[in-house]
């Protein structure tokens, strides 16, 4: 174990044992600590709480005693803060660089796949950790991992969020923590997309139509059905005009 783990443990041990302490001779003596700031001399104490006949309580040792434990109480708990923002500190270290060699390590060997199964193919040139919904809208194709680094998803910046938010977020399954992307323009998006997908073929690429997907197939099919409709109401003005012009 880390000594800094062990420091951290035997002081909350001593605060532990000192309040229980403080406590026992609490009810045992009717004497409670005071408070504000304590003396520093040995010897020297607040008075207590007076007894019935209004002396005060001349048990001076017991009360120095109680003193000292409660400045080495007090200065556990410091110690005990200062441990605790230490160890926070170096955890937060930890976690980022953890994270950054994660990163560096896992954008490398994606890149790499790409490299040595897809020439020609663009090479990633974004990878972060960032949720799903804060996908940049830039042109490009995205990539969506998961924790393990499993690729559940690629799609083009024009349908990510949507698809997203409207039916892969409803998955409990789909849990995207990772978002690589490749900077693609925008009259190539379709067919570098359905380069990648064919190489990949990604899970949740194989559910059929999305509700984003679908609602907007039922709303080009509605707008056909209106141009379509508008068309022959025009030829068949146009044909009663000529008959019209004819007799």
């Amino acid at each position: 174990m880390d000594p800094t783990w062990i420091d951290y443990v035997k002081v909350s041990r001593q605060v532990r044992e000192d309040l229980e302490w403080l406590k026992k001779v609490e009810e045992t003596h009717g004497y409670r600590a005071p408070q504000g700031e304590l003396p520093t001399t040995p010897g020297v104490a607040n008075a207590g709480p007076t007894s019935d006949s209004g002396a005060a309580r001349t048990d001076t040792a017991e009360v120095d005693l109680l003193l000292h434990c409660l400045k080495s109480s007090q200065q556990a708990v410091a110690n005990l803060t200062s441990l605790n923002s230490d160890l926070m500190l170096e955890i937060g270290k930890y976690k980022r660089a953890h994270h950054r060699a994660l990163d560096v390590s896992f954008s490398q060997s994606f890149a790499q796949s790409i490299e040595n199964f897809a020439d020609g193919i663009p090479l990633p040139d974004l990878f972060a950790i960032s949720r799903p919904m804060s996908v940049i809208r830039t042109p490009g194709v995205y990539f969506l991992f998961d924790d393990d680094g499993h690729l559940l998803y690629i799609g083009q910046s024009v349908d990510v969020p949507y698809r997203v938010r409207d039916h892969l977020r409803g998955l409990k399954e789909a849990r995207f923590t990772r978002v690589a992307a490749v900077s693609v323009p925008e009259n190539e998006l379709l067919s570098v997309e359905r380069k990648y997908i064919d190489l990949y073929a990604p899970p949740f690429n194989k559910t059929g139509k999305t509700a984003f997907e679908a609602k907007r197939e039922k709303k080009r099919q509605i707008s056909a059905r209106r141009s379509n409709a508008a068309k022959e109401a025009a030829a068949v003005r146009k044909q009663r005009l000529t008959a019209a012009q004819d007799a």
